[in-house]
């Protein structure tokens, strides 16, 4: 097998790399997760500690504040959702368009079917949540008169893995090279006789069905299809870990002075580990592409220069054709990736200082 032939069979198996990235981290997790017992972690209180009588939630200045933040933030995550989903459902049709409909509905049939399998098995097993949390939220859900919030409060991390599954599929589909824009030869030269003899005293021409400017072209899209995807995935990340701070916050309206520190310091624990386990994620969906993407640009660069392909030639044909990225931009990049890190730890602290 040619050098050439083990390239396109690379190429080929690209899209890949972010679902790669993804289950990786995600066993990573399990594992340390498992082996911890991070589920079962005892509380030093329980519903029992809840002292409030029904009704009064409507008027305990705490109460309303736990109500209003827990309203804020899910109007803000439930928006940011809706958002996210259309954003990156353009994206993937946008990377897929010029396929059959039947490609591109095989693609969205996998992405739906497994983004809801995610959310359902998030039902049946929270994956971010220390279990002896359920009951107490439940009885604050309660005392706080605040309805329908347990079903909400099940489905809030299935809803964000909808989200990174797609946040997956947008990421793969901005690797999937173009479609070649070249009919067959024989078609050609039916269709227009005069291009037989063009192409025959061209052969150089025939190897390639891209110009360098079309495929600079196409490589500027595919990092902005990229980059859109995880600057909206990591929106509605942050926006999911802001609402489990208010909704982890809750039953600190209910709790004395002592046992509410003791909370605090729970769900600020709570918070830094899902923050992580997000922003790992995110890291194992978007650098393979990222880099994917980044060495086809100095690959195309490399065979552009005119000369020597030193590494200002290349920087200088990058930076001409859009390919390089300005310093904010870069900044902007780290700040998606590390934004649910930051928001749930270091951050964490002045979030829970404006959710009570």
């Amino acid at each position: 097998m040619s050098l050439a032939n083990v390239e396109n069979h690379v190429r080929r198996l690209s899209p890949a790399l972010p679902f790669v990235g993804a289950i990786l981290v995600y066993l990573v997790y399990r594992f340390f997760f498992s082996a911890a017992d991070v589920a079962f972690i005892p509380l030093g209180f329980s519903p029992a500690d809840l002292h409030v009588e029904v009704g009064a939630g409507l008027s305990d200045p705490r109460s309303v504040v736990a109500r209003l933040s827990w309203s804020v933030t899910g109007v803000f995550f439930v928006l940011a959702l809706i958002a996210s989903l259309i954003v990156l459902v353009r994206v993937i049709a946008a990377a897929l368009r010029g396929r059959g409909f039947a490609v591109q509905g095989a693609v969205f049939g996998v992405a739906v079917v497994l983004a809801f399998s995610c959310a359902w098995f998030s039902v049946e097993d929270n994956l971010f949540t220390v279990r002896a949390f359920n009951p107490i939220l439940e009885r604050s859900f309660e005392l706080l008169e605040i309805r329908h919030a347990p079903v909400l409060a099940d489905w809030y991390t299935g809803l964000m893995l909808v989200v990174t599954v797609m946040l997956t599929f947008a990421a793969s589909a901005s690797l999937v090279s173009p479609l070649e824009q070249s009919t067959s030869p024989a078609s050609s030269a039916a269709e227009n006789p005069s291009e037989e003899a063009t192409s025959s005293e061209s052969p150089a021409s025939a190897t390639s069905s891209e110009e360098p400017s079309s495929k600079a072209d196409h490589l500027r899209e595919q990092l902005v299809r990229l980059n859109t995807a995880l600057f909206i995935g990591a929106t509605m990340l942050v926006a999911g870990i802001v609402h489990a701070i208010a909704l982890h916050k809750l039953p600190g309206a209910l709790l004395n002075e002592a046992l509410g520190e003791e909370l605090n310091i729970v769900v600020h624990a709570l918070s830094t580990s899902a923050g992580a386990i997000w922003t790992f994620l995110l890291l194992g969906i978007y650098l393979p592409a990222a880099f994917t993407l980044r060495r086809r640009a100095s690959e195309l660069a490399r065979s552009e220069v005119s000369g020597d392909p030193t590494h200002e030639n290349v920087n200088t044909w990058l930076a001409e054709n859009g390919l390089s990225s300005r310093m904010t931009q870069q900044l902007a990049r780290i700040a998606a990736l590390l934004g649910p890190l930051l928001v749930g730890g270091p951050a964490g602290a002045f979030l829970q200082l404006l959710t009570g």
